[in-house]
């Protein structure tokens, strides 16, 4: 580690997509401030790294009348119980689709995360989600609940978006999630808790959207 500069480190950083450059010069400063600590290595050349920041897109959350219009047009396609998954649970795209029969127990479900081995999360079994659950076959020998793929997913969501007449990312329907809950009343912290966030000022800053 003696060896390296943070030139070398910029470089290499740079060479990857938006978004990791974040977490990657964040993980890399890191384990060079702890060498330094340390003293295994002479100098803190974290200091001279790059600092990234991903800037987040923010989702839109659906209308009262664009959720009656969603949830109306999903029983029109293939693998509409997905979308209204997302709808229902606030669950990123792949979380959805890497949700497995054993993740619904008898009064939660379990939202296998996708950033850390550490971001599963437990949801209570909302009344919408046991009503989806109970019109669907589900077998515990199924690898997943809703058998699809991401490139099935993006082309159903294309069509959904035909059927609507409005355009709409699983993103807004995460969005639209956050903020039925919040006009339920229910408190931030179990929201950002519910959605996987360290913190509940990422959501009420991106995916809270009260329609005034």
């Amino acid at each position: 580690m003696n060896k390296v500069t943070a030139l070398q480190i910029n470089t290499l950083i740079n060479r990857c997509k938006n978004r990791t450059k974040e977490y990657i010069s964040q993980y890399t400063a890191m384990l060079f401030r702890q060498a330094y600590k340390d003293k295994i290595i002479n100098n803190n050349i974290a200091e001279d790294f790059i600092k990234y920041s991903h800037k987040r897109a923010e989702g839109v959350a659906l209308t009262s009348e664009q959720r009656k219009i969603f949830l109306q047009k999903c029983e029109l396609i293939p693998h509409g119980n997905i979308f209204k998954f997302y709808y229902y649970s606030g669950a990123r795209p792949g979380e959805g689709l890497r949700f497995a029969p054993n993740d619904i127990m008898e009064d939660c479900i379990r939202i296998p995360g996708t950033k850390t081995e550490g971001s599963n999360r437990i949801l209570p079994l909302f009344e919408p989600l046991k009503i989806l659950f109970n019109s669907m076959t589900i077998s515990l020998t199924q690898k997943t609940v809703f058998g699809i793929s991401e490139k099935t997913l993006d082309r159903q969501l294309k069509i959904l978006n035909e059927l609507c007449g409005f355009k709409f990312s699983t993103k807004d329907l995460r969005t639209t999630f956050g903020t039925m809950c919040a006009e339920m009343g229910i408190p931030d912290n179990i929201i950002a808790k519910w959605m996987g966030h360290a913190s509940e000022i990422t959501t009420k800053k991106y995916y809270i959207k009260i329609q005034t």
